[in-house]
């Protein structure tokens, strides 16, 4: 989101705010974490301030701009050519993104495992972050975590990893698969949610629209709490079978001989 300073809108407003009636003209002003109203007219300076969280949706509709509150309440908007101005500073305000990785070590430390493996296993998701950096709005965004994307990348990866530790052993190659992909379980079922919430931001309504996004972005995060989890989990397993040892009687993970 632009850092740039957003001079307050003078607005006409109507409707109601946290169970009290709202009307006449207000100062609106957007901060990097919260919306305000200011009444510059009345005598004890009333003031409204509400949390991005309290935003559950907008809608602009020819020169009226309507927000969504919690609880169903909802706020109109009128008498300003700023309208689209503030909209767009709401969309901005309420589609950021934030750290998705913050709670991720695993991604950006090598010694989470043995190096190569580990950059190429997260190398799908640390390419959506770069792309989400670089996203210029809300469905770019959406594009640049793509669900199915990813579920793909991550199943091509731990393929290559048991095909390239049993290339010529099928059944201790899909053993491995097999022990590998119930440890991606848990990851796998998050990117089922991240694209049942993705399709919920496309398909919402302008009531719900920031609500909609706001749990597609948790759903982001858990993904990547997830991958870490997955990755730790499977290092044991990559560990115990050294790729130059394949296929020469080392014991897999599984506690068995694998086949001369």
């Amino acid at each position: 989101m632009s850092h740039v300073p957003f001079e307050p809108v003078e607005a006409t407003v109507q409707g109601s705010a946290r169970g009290r009636d709202i009307a006449g003209r207000w100062h609106v002003s957007v901060t990097t974490a919260s919306l305000a109203l200011m009444s510059p007219h009345s005598p004890e300076r009333a003031s409204f301030t509400f949390a991005v969280a309290e935003l559950e949706g907008a809608g602009m509709s020819e020169e009226t701009l309507t927000l969504y509150l919690a609880r169903g309440e909802s706020l109109t908007f009128r008498d300003s050519h700023r309208l689209g101005e503030l909209s767009l500073r709401l969309d901005a305000l309420c589609h950021e993104v934030g750290e998705v990785m913050r709670a991720s070590r695993a991604a950006g430390s090598r010694r989470a495992g043995a190096g190569s493996e580990h950059d190429r296993f997260f190398a799908p998701f640390l390419a959506a972050r770069l792309q989400l950096a670089d996203a210029a709005d809300a469905r770019a965004r959406l594009d640049a975590a793509n669900a199915r994307e990813l579920r793909s990348a991550v199943t091509g990866v731990v393929t290559h990893f048991a095909a390239s530790r049993f290339p010529d052993d099928a059944a201790d190659r899909r053993a491995l698969l097999a022990e590998l992909e119930e440890y991606l379980a848990p990851l796998m079922q998050s990117l089922d949610r991240l694209e049942d919430a993705a399709g919920g931001v496309r398909e919402a309504a302008p009531e719900r629209r920031f609500a909609e996004w706001r749990r597609w972005r948790t759903t982001l995060a858990e993904c990547y709490v997830h991958a870490e989890r997955a990755w730790t989990d499977a290092v044991p397993a990559l560990g115990a079978l050294p790729q130059a040892e394949q296929g020469r009687g080392r014991t897999n993970p599984r506690g068995r001989r694998t086949s001369r």
